[in-house]
């Protein structure tokens, strides 16, 4: 006996009127408005960005990382593959960015094929990574570049700056959930050089920010220590001091 779905519609009582087709908000941001009715306060989207982050009981593989020298170490990720659900470039193209950038790169992803790749000047990790080790390679990373794909959104999770390849409609519902991300247009002519170049610029100038924040912190730390010893242990407790460490 076929059943049409109307039979069932008595028993809803609330309808959401919801279209994606325009992009408009983030996808997430969609997912919060199917819920609306049994939200007391939705939040605005600017929140996804700051204060709605998922819970996670991640442990790093510290182990893999030391056995490939990622600790203590300043790389960004390339992810160039997507599995066929968003659209990328060749990964000759990948390469000649990789030959212009002034990172360290850390190659990730999964190919059924790999035989056939170029060889990269960088540390390898295709077909060698589960899904911990995934995490911990992006986390530990001072950035990733990347399809419109698994690990940007990972990257956003850990805060990791983010550049991607998308069409600029869909980048702001797929854009990753992290307050430091660019795209590229798949739409313009892209360039190796200048694809580099904006890399380049984008997580230098992040890990100057990062710099400064450290020096800054080290100072007013000595500065207190030196001119204010009686009170040093007191005033520690009631300001937070946080440190800042490059490739985290």
């Amino acid at each position: 006996m076929e059943l049409h779905e109307d039979f069932y519609s008595f028993l809803f009582t609330h309808r959401v009127n919801v279209s994606r087709s325009g992009n408009m908000f983030h996808e997430a941001y969609y997912n919060l408005m199917l819920l609306k009715d049994f939200v007391y306060d939705l939040p605005q989207q600017v929140e996804l960005f700051y204060n709605l982050k998922p819970e996670l009981d991640f442990e790093p593989d510290l182990e893999f990382l030391k056995k490939f020298k990622l600790l203590n170490r300043k790389y960004i990720v390339f992810h160039p593959f997507s599995g066929g659900s968003s659209p990328t470039l060749p990964f000759d193209f990948w390469v000649e960015v990789e030959k212009r950038v002034e990172f360290d790169v850390v190659w990730v992803g999964k190919k059924a094929i790999d035989s056939n790749l170029p060889k990269v000047k960088g540390t390898s990790l295709i077909n060698f990574t589960d899904f911990r080790q995934l995490c911990s390679v992006i986390k530990f990373s001072s950035g990733i570049f990347s399809t419109s794909s698994g690990p940007i959104h990972i990257s956003s999770f850990f805060d990791v700056p983010s550049a991607g390849l998308y069409y600029k409609e869909d980048f702001p519902r797929w854009r990753p959930l992290n307050q430091k991300a660019i795209f590229f247009d798949l739409k313009d002519k892209l360039d190796p050089s200048v694809i580099a170049s904006y890399l380049n610029r984008f997580f230098r100038g992040i890990l100057m920010i990062a710099v400064f924040n450290c020096s800054f912190g080290f100072l007013m730390v000595l500065y207190l220590f030196l001119f204010l010893p009686d009170s040093f242990i007191s005033i520690l407790k009631v300001i937070n001091f946080s440190m800042c460490f490059i490739g985290t």
